[in-house]
């Protein structure tokens, strides 16, 4: 049996930089919009990537001397976990993202990584006309919800997800509060309030 602990935080698109734009130039970002051999250094399998961009995510990427030093993913619409069987619609539709995977390389995890990658997210999310971002944070990780809450997150949505092989169960705060899948190929949608 496997255990998924999710609170999903609303977070305000930030309208100003946490950072000078002369700090942090060491590193030098890339907007991803497609597979690319930098992601081969991500911890993540290849066909979680592939699924990623096949539903149209966006990863904003950060390189030291042309190595993958940190990413940041972002969705317009709806975004199908690859943990669990969920797929997240964030509400409202026309001003609200899907951010996840904000992943630091351990030599950079004390360094500005963190705020440049956000700057840059919130540049793009501002440009595209959204206001807020939904995310879904692990309940069993102490400092990204702080890193979350730091920028200003809320949480608005808890969810136990409990895996049983094939089968699956899903316990929620919020509709729907009760969820369960008995086959991969069932995906039930949550949709999640910004506010």
């Amino acid at each position: 049996m496997d255990l998924h602990y999710y609170l999903i935080a609303s977070q305000p698109v930030a309208d100003k930089p946490l950072l000078p734009d002369r700090f942090g130039r060491k590193f030098y970002i890339r907007h991803l919009t497609g597979p690319d051999p930098l992601l081969e250094a991500l911890p993540r399998p290849a066909p979680v990537i592939a699924h990623r961009f096949d539903q149209h995510c966006h990863c904003i990427a950060a390189t030291v001397e042309e190595r993958l030093a940190g990413c940041i993913w972002l969705c317009l619409a709806g975004y199908q976990e690859d943990e669990v069987r969920s797929h997240f619609r964030p509400i409202p539709e026309a001003s609200t993202a899907w951010d996840f995977d904000v992943w630091v390389a351990p030599e950079h995890r004390n360094s500005l990584l963190f705020a440049k990658l956000w700057d840059q997210a919130n540049r793009y999310l501002r440009e595209q006309g959204r206001t807020r971002t939904l995310s879904r944070i692990s309940g069993f990780n102490p400092q990204s919800l702080q890193s979350h809450a730091r920028l200003g997150a809320a949480i608005v949505q808890k969810r136990v997800y409990l895996v049983f092989g094939n089968r699956e169960l899903c316990l929620a705060n919020r509709a729907p509060r009760f969820s369960f899948s008995g086959s991969p190929a069932r995906i039930p949608e949550v949709p999640v309030t910004a506010e």
